[in-house]
């Protein structure tokens, strides 16, 4: 096996990704699901039990892969918690094996309203989609005005969950006026689930990691910079679920092949022993 070995297919879906995936797996150290969401995936039979993959990496099935939903797919939080508890379920460690960047784009039900509007629209000439918002989340991602994991945590989350859900019924309103929105997208519950989404998945603990390393590049108390950096290196070991491989927080960078951390203000590194994913 090379040192990355990548599974493109050209068809347009169904023909065999993952199969060539799982090949690959068995002697793979890391397996990264690049693209998609959750409309696509396949079913794995593994020690006489079957699973219906649609986000996390197959891969991580083999007991010793790391499996990375990488900044290109976009996670519909739901789906991926029922995935993690039914692996947990049958004894698969998947705070230790799994890891999530932090840039994925999230799927909301706006999306999904959205989808399913826009193939009514389109009568005749239907693209067939799922009608899971994959494509309107994709939308919002290329105009770069989409909620990202680390959009979960932040303190401006309301706001722009607010100003999202806004945008999106003027929307709908322009392609289904006939359909009342505002009843099916109720604010307070899709602000509730998702904060409670972000809650299981530990990102409030992500959001004091990213608090703690923001401190350590303005402080001017040597003593206060050691103590955070021994808290964040601390949690960084807890944190299992969600670690990226590259962890960036403003001009602090984290690399799973570094020795440290490395401020780029600082020029500051801090070595630690046996961290590895």
């Amino acid at each position: 096996m090379s040192k990355v070995d990548v599974v493109i297919g050209c068809f347009y879906g169904d023909e065999g990704k993952g199969k060539v995936i799982d090949y690959l797996a068995a002697d793979a150290d890391v397996a990264v699901r690049c693209t998609g969401g959750d409309n696509a995936g396949h079913t794995i039979k593994a020690n006489g039990v079957k699973y219906a993959m649609h986000l996390i990496p197959s891969g991580l099935l083999s007991g010793h892969t790391i499996g990375v939903i990488g900044n290109g797919v976009v996670l519909n939080p739901q789906v991926l918690l029922e995935e993690i508890n039914n692996l947990k379920e049958h004894g698969y460690d998947v705070d230790k094996y799994l890891k999530i960047s932090e840039k994925t784009h999230v799927i909301f039900p706006y999306h999904s309203k959205l989808d399913v509007a826009l193939e009514k629209v389109r009568k005749a000439k239907k693209i067939g989609t799922t009608g899971k918002g994959i494509g309107p989340s994709y939308c919002d991602k290329y105009e770069r005005s989409g909620i990202r994991m680390e959009d979960l945590y932040a303190p401006d989350f309301k706001e722009r969950l607010k100003e999202q859900t806004e945008l999106k019924l003027a929307l709908l309103k322009v392609y289904d006026p006939e359909t009342d929105y505002t009843k099916e997208l109720d604010f307070d519950k899709m602000f509730a689930e998702y904060s409670d989404y972000a809650a299981q998945l530990g990102l409030e603990d992500k959001a004091e990691i990213d608090s703690a390393i923001t401190e350590i590049l303005i402080t001017t108390d040597e003593a206060r910079r050691q103590e955070l950096y021994t808290y964040v290196l601390t949690h960084l070991h807890e944190d299992a679920v969600y670690i990226p491989l590259t962890y960036e927080c403003n001009k602090a960078i984290y690399r799973s092949d570094m020795k440290g951390f490395h401020f780029t203000q600082t020029q500051y590194e801090v070595p630690f022993q046996d961290f590895s994913f």
